[in-house]
């Protein structure tokens, strides 16, 4: 009954993870002709597909005009790293997110193919939070829990999903640069027993438009993070 059930459960993920594929896919194919020229993202050790990943714009101050914005995601990686850790195994894997903003308060989701230890179908993110603005700078304060559906038993009794909650920052420094923080938190990574502090700086740099053909936008971008985990303390006995 365990097989029965852990080959239905890898055969739904599957099925998940190629519809949302699908589904981004072709957004990203209606949306290309009409997606204005955005900044430089600057990565501070995201999933990279995610759509919380990409540079966002303010949502604008007219309340007449308010709409639910949606935007998607979808790439292939020759290794899926994060935060300087493979999660394929060294192979290629391929990954799709969607996101839902209405003006400061956003929500969205992730799928994306692992080999990891615990033999999941797939990760599933599943992410909320809200992006005010302080003048120029750009704030991004969520949370986002860690699904991996069909898991062998045998290892962690709960499996390794968790939930991580982060802090983002981006400025623009004159007209082509932007500079980029972030602070990250899990009381409890992949369900080890170990809280992990994860931070990160970055900048980005986008070549001016006079200095490139019609149309071509270049941009490069770079960033550090530190990442440090530490095992819970034992409690104190009492005698």
């Amino acid at each position: 009954m365990r097989q029965l059930a852990a080959s239905l459960n890898r055969q739904v993920s599957a099925a998940l993870v190629t519809a949302v594929g699908l589904l981004c896919l072709g957004a990203l194919a209606g949306l290309a002709m009409a997606q204005a020229q955005q900044p430089p993202s600057i990565n501070l050790g995201g999933r990279g597909w995610g759509a919380a990943d990409s540079a966002h714009t303010p949502p604008s101050t007219d309340r007449e005009g308010e709409t639910i914005e949606f935007s998607v995601r979808a790439g292939i990686a020759s290794d899926y790293v994060y935060r300087g850790v493979t999660l394929s195994d060294r192979k290629p894997a391929a990954g799709a997110g969607i996101e839902a903003a209405y003006r400061w308060l956003y929500a969205g989701a992730t799928v994306a193919s692992v080999r990891l230890p615990t033999e999941p179908s797939a990760e599933i993110s599943v992410s909320g939070g809200v992006r005010p603005t302080l003048g120029p700078v750009e704030l991004d304060l969520g949370i986002t829990y860690f699904a991996y559906p069909g898991e062998t038993p045998g290892g962690l009794p709960n499996g390794i999903e968790y939930w991580e909650t982060a802090f983002r920052a981006v400025a623009p420094v004159g007209e082509s640069i932007r500079v980029a923080a972030g602070y990250a938190y899990s009381p409890n990574v992949s369900n080890t027993g170990a809280w992990s502090q994860y931070a990160a700086a970055g900048f980005g740099f986008e070549v001016p438009a006079h200095l490139l053909p019609q149309d071509l936008g270049v941009s490069f971008t770079a960033a550090a993070f530190r990442l440090y985990r530490r095992p819970k303390r034992c409690a104190r006995r009492a005698y």
